[in-house]
């Protein structure tokens, strides 16, 4: 059953890469690894302004802004899929050009440690430099929850994923807890649902909780069976045979896949071959607009 009984649905959507890993061919862009949308939405006569991921960096961002004369003067909130550098560390820099208080949305776990541990060493690839203090220093009102956040009508973060299925794997990332270093299972990993007559459309940071999992849990809160477009990273990188032949079945059941950032070249190139233009590659300055055309 759906947790949202009464949903609207979304008249458009722009979404608009503001950084990527890869910039579009003969562009001034800037790329820079990580992932930054921004959202423009409209229901009937209200609109919303939505900011999904900071990319590493926000330098990246607030140039490209300038060059695609875009402005996120009337931002109304900051999503976060989750805790990883490259999909936070632009916050600190958007929050001091925003100079006002905003409504930032992430996972209760969002400020933990988390590493990977290396033949050379540990690195560290959380929120990295600032605590929570710090950013609430420059405005963050931090809206930290497990659950689905209902952004506006017709969309909703899906809150914390269930890991269902056997071979959507987080992979190997650490954390501590109680003073001893556990696997990091990555609960925080988490995405937007939009909601339209096409069916839901699906926005995704890295999606470690596996793709198959997202879209199962984007159908149980909205009760919507049909997936219009998934959008975003599907950490793919470093899948096995078997994990990318289930996925790409999966995916056979979506209209539409706008993929890039941690998707992997071999997964963007079966996606290609099965897909043919039901797979697209997103980059820095993408804009995508919902309904299509």
């Amino acid at each position: 059953m759906s947790l949202f009984q009464q949903m609207d649905y979304l008249d458009e959507v722009n979404i608009t890469v503001l950084a990527e890993d890869t910039a579009g061919y003969d562009t001034s862009l800037t790329a820079r690894f990580g992932l930054s949308m921004l959202l423009e939405a409209r229901v009937e006569k209200n609109r919303t302004q939505f900011l999904y991921d900071t990319n590493q960096a926000a330098a990246p961002i607030l140039e490209n802004l300038k060059t695609l004369r875009l402005s996120i003067e009337e931002l109304n909130s900051i999503f976060l899929s989750h805790c990883h550098f490259d999909h936070t560390g632009g916050l600190p820099g958007i929050l001091d050009a925003l100079h006002r208080p905003i409504p930032v949305l992430g996972h209760p776990s969002l400020f933990r440690p988390c590493f990977e541990m290396k033949p050379e060493g540990l690195w560290p690839i959380g929120l990295l430099g600032y605590s929570r203090d710090d950013l609430e220093r420059k405005k963050a009102s931090f809206i930290l929850t497990q659950e689905p956040v209902r952004l506006m009508s017709g969309m909703i973060t899906t809150g914390e994923i269930p890991r269902i299925n056997d071979f959507e794997l987080a992979g190997e990332m650490f954390t501590v807890a109680d003073g001893k270093i556990v696997k990091d299972d990555l609960k925080d990993d988490a995405a937007v649902v939009l909601l339209l007559r096409a069916g839901l459309v699906i926005l995704v940071g890295c999606c470690h909780a596996g793709i198959v999992n997202t879209i199962a849990r984007a159908k149980e809160i909205t009760g919507v069976a049909k997936v219009h477009a998934v959008v975003g990273g599907l950490h793919l990188l470093d899948a096995d045979d078997n994990r990318l032949e289930r996925t790409m079945g999966a995916l056979d059941e979506v209209d539409l896949v706008f993929a890039g950032h941690c998707t992997g070249l071999k997964a963007a190139a079966m996606l290609l071959r099965r897909r043919g233009t039901g797979f697209s590659p997103i980059f820095t300055g993408r804009s995508i607009h919902f309904p299509l055309g």
